[in-house]
């Protein structure tokens, strides 16, 4: 049976392949969305597991580096106004937002500053939805 310490060491030595899946999953979640707009049906499937592979790890990464004063949040933004949006995204997107607007960068930006600020102090392992009650 592993001790305490052998498994802590077994994360250590976990960390570098776990940055590089995470890398991977945001590569893949970044192809996925793309392809679910163009109309591919698996897109979703694999969009959600990396969606909830990151939120898994944001958990574990909270857990791990607390113990050591560090927190670990992640941002989920929903569809926010930017210029790699396709023409007539908000058309048909609008209807599913409650707040009845795409979100702003800044918006996104200063949700990231409260958390990197004292006003947070508390919060690890969250993640943090900015979607304007999209997927409520």
């Amino acid at each position: 049976m592993a001790t305490p310490k052998s498994r802590m060491t077994q994360k250590r030595r976990a960390w570098p392949w776990i940055a590089l899946a995470a890398l991977v999953l945001l590569a893949l979640g970044w192809w996925y969305v793309r392809d679910s707009f163009s109309g591919n049906a698996e897109a979703g499937t694999a969009y959600a597991a990396s969606k909830a592979a990151l939120s898994a790890l944001t958990r574990e990464m909270a857990s791990d580096f607390g113990k050591r004063g560090v927190r670990v949040n992640a941002i989920a933004p929903g569809e926010i106004l930017t210029g790699i949006l396709s023409p007539g995204s908000e058309e048909a997107m609008l209807p599913s937002i409650p707040l009845g607007r795409f979100g702003t960068s800044e918006e996104v930006a200063e949700t990231i500053f409260f958390l990197c600020n004292d006003s947070a102090g508390y919060i690890n392992g969250a993640e943090l939805h900015v979607n304007g009650g999209q997927h409520v």
